[in-house]
């Protein structure tokens, strides 16, 4: 069944403007709004084209009316200063479910339509398809577009009555918007619409999601005119929206294709859980092609593509849906970019220079290459392209890698420290750390021990006995290593960092890794009373938070200004992809009751999938309840350790 939201929850303007809908391309581009149909961030729009060298609001919206003789009923809603609603079409909107795409219904008297809206597959195009269910008469409908074409980090505003410079043409049912400069084109084909200018401003609308953040949150939108079509019962109106004129290009027959595509991601209703389908769903979101190469995009609306992240995300996105081909284009792509044994933070643009600021994401390489393996069988790939490219890494390991990562003489990786932060938790305030983190780190050490074990593994596997036993001792050596420099048993847990003499005994999740990567480093009581401290001191229904509540530093919403926000970014917020690390260890740990305990908190995981972003995860929540979903409305990492997890511990949800 699709992801259904109570009448009454649409029928609140309020509450609809905090829920929203997404439509990814897998191009890098998107469109998404709220359920009341209001612009709530300044990312929103029908057509947002998400190169990372130019990023771009091509259209925010198309303002829909039905007009019943002299009657005008308008479908849409925006939200403007002072939180006015006008108009409001939220007031004839009946529900909002999402399977496959986002669909609106609306109820006015006799007349029912039906709304979906569909970003199509490696196209710069979105197709809005009305299909009239209901009517005892004849109607028409209007659509006004609103053209901001701007970078999608600006707003727009308006010192005058004059409309923004560029031109417009209507031509064989398509209106072409061409802006001034190098912006690009946007084409609007309604078919057998008519297209009346009627240029004028509309001020102020006022996004609630900026004004969360501390940022600007009210822009001025500029609409060149209305289109205009006569409607009858039975009638289907596909109306295109792209960067490429669409003037030949038929929107029903690209929405019908694209819903094929999808409903093959799926497979069968009958043998797939509706949580199940709709994560698979959300995973296809993240997967980009593009330049000939497969990448995954970390969350939307901002990150772009971050590799950590990636190698993170791949096993759940990729490997639990069964997408081993565009797997194995990522794990290619990630190795080839190996360089001194660190993978860059994200793959070079053009002639960027690569920047190496993640001393763990190689490490992420054996994680992602093992599981691979286990998933897919694909032995000579794994023997022919990763093993040499996994050995080199750890050579430089060994001798020193950039920014100064290096094994120390008991064997565990330690860094100096660096104004730069260079684990996960790297936000930086006035260019200082807010988690100052170096010497021997807790999962960077855990991901090390786990990159000489699969390696051991991997050796043995293809008839290297001699490597394998070496890179066996030296992973001995490590785990006892580690277990004697990170156990504080006055915790109960481990140091997260420590450096010398000094050992940082703040509980952080970080410390999970010991217990739920491939091959846990840590075993038998201590485990325990890791997952147990863990458990008392982080764990909310929707992630692990950062920080313990009575940390010092602990700030438990992640609101206010962007200083307020990158300090509560890794103190105290709540992370949801840290509840697959968190459940696979309840599941080794507790075998006898961690897969039943697993399993209810995935169900309440699961509610939060027509909670914010309908039919996926947030990338964070507040530290404190009500968990108030925040930062990306859809995050990779959080919807693939999701998949990753339910696949792992064969849990399937209703």
């Amino acid at each position: 069944m699709p992801l259904t939201i109570d009448p009454s929850v649409l029928a609140d303007p309020d509450q609809a403007a905090r829920m929203e809908w997404l439509e990814t391309n897998g191009i890098g581009g998107w469109a998404g709004a709220s359920l009341s149909g209001a612009l709530t961030r300044r990312y929103h729009g029908l057509l947002v084209t998400g190169d990372p060298a130019d990023p771009t609001v091509r259209l925010s919206k198309l303002d829909e009316t039905v007009v019943v003789e002299d009657a005008r009923y308008e479908l849409s809603s925006n939200r403007f200063k002072d939180g006015v609603y006008h108009p409001n079409g939220h007031e004839f909107l009946t529900s909002f479910s999402r399977d496959v795409f986002p669909e609106f219904e609306y109820q006015i008297g006799p007349i029912r339509i039906k709304k979906t809206i569909a970003a199509i597959q490696g196209q710069s195009t979105t197709v809005v398809v009305y299909e009239i269910l209901e009517t005892n008469t004849p109607f028409a409908m209007t659509w006004r577009p609103f053209v901001p074409s701007r970078p999608e980090l600006t707003l727009t505003h308006s010192e005058s009555d004059k409309p923004p410079r560029g031109e417009i043409s209507f031509e064989g049912g398509a209106v072409h918007f061409q802006p001034s400069g190098r912006r690009s084109n946007l084409f609007i084909n309604v078919p057998e619409a008519d297209f009346d200018p009627s240029p004028v401003w509309y001020r102020d609308f006022d996004y609630i999601h900026e004004e969360a953040r501390g940022l600007e949150c009210r822009e001025d939108l500029f609409s060149h005119g209305i289109f205009r079509a006569n409607v009858a019962e039975g009638d289907t109106i596909g109306i295109v929206i792209s960067d490429q004129n669409p003037i030949e290009t038929n929107g029903l027959s690209l929405w019908r294709n694209e819903r094929r595509r999808r409903h093959a991601l799926t497979g069968s209703r009958e043998s797939t859980s509706d949580s199940r389908r709709a994560l698979v769903l959300a995973a296809d979101q993240f997967i980009l092609r593009k330049d000939d190469r497969t990448g995954i995009w970390a969350g939307y609306h901002w990150p772009g593509e971050n590799l950590r992240d990636t190698l993170i995300a791949l096993p759940g996105l990729l490997l639990s849906t069964n997408r081993f081909d565009e797997a194995r284009d990522v794990l290619k792509s990630c190795s080839r970019l190996v360089n001194q044994g660190m993978i860059p933070d994200h793959s070079p643009l053009g002639d960027e220079e690569a920047q190496y600021n993640c001393i763990d994401t190689s490490l992420w390489l054996f994680v992602a290459a093992y599981r691979y393996l286990v998933a897919s069988g694909d032995a000579p790939f794994v023997k022919n392209e990763l093993l040499p490219v996994l050995k080199d890494i750890i050579s430089w390991h060994e001798i020193g890698t950039r920014r100064g990562l290096r094994v120390d003489t008991d064997g565990l990786l330690a860094i100096a420290p660096s104004e730069t932060p260079l684990t996960w938790m790297d936000e930086c305030v006035n260019e200082e750390a807010v988690t100052p983190r170096h010497g021997k780190i807790v999962e960077v050490n855990a991901l090390w021990y786990n990159a000489l074990v699969i390696t051991a593994e991997l050796c043995l596997r293809f008839g290297d006995t001699y490597d394998a036993r070496e890179y066996r001792s030296t992973s001995d050596r490590v785990k006892t290593a580690f277990q004697n420099v990170f156990w504080n048993k006055d915790t109960g847990g481990l140091y997260d960092t420590v450096d010398g003499n000094r050992r940082d005994a703040t509980v952080r999740p970080n410390q999970l890794l010991a217990l739920s990567l491939p091959v846990p480093v840590l075993i038998s009581s201590r485990a325990r009373r890791v997952l147990k401290t863990v458990e008392n001191q982080l764990l909310t229904p929707r992630g692990l938070r950062t920080l313990p509540s009575d940390h010092e530093h602990y700030q438990g919403q992640y609101t206010g200004s962007p200083h307020d926000r990158h300090n509560a970014y890794h103190q105290g917020t709540s992370w949801g992809w840290l509840m697959g690390p968190y459940l696979t260890a309840v599941a080794r740990i507790r075998p006898r009751t961690g897969r039943t305990q697993a399993s209810r908190l995935l169900k309440g995981l699961f509610g939060n999938l027509a909670h914010s972003g309908i039919g996926t995860l947030s990338e964070i929540y507040d530290g404190e309840a009500p968990h108030t979903p925040r930062g990306c409305v859809a995050h990779a990492m959080a919807v693939g350790e999701m998949l990753r997890v339910m696949d792992e511990l064969a849990i399937e949800q209703s």
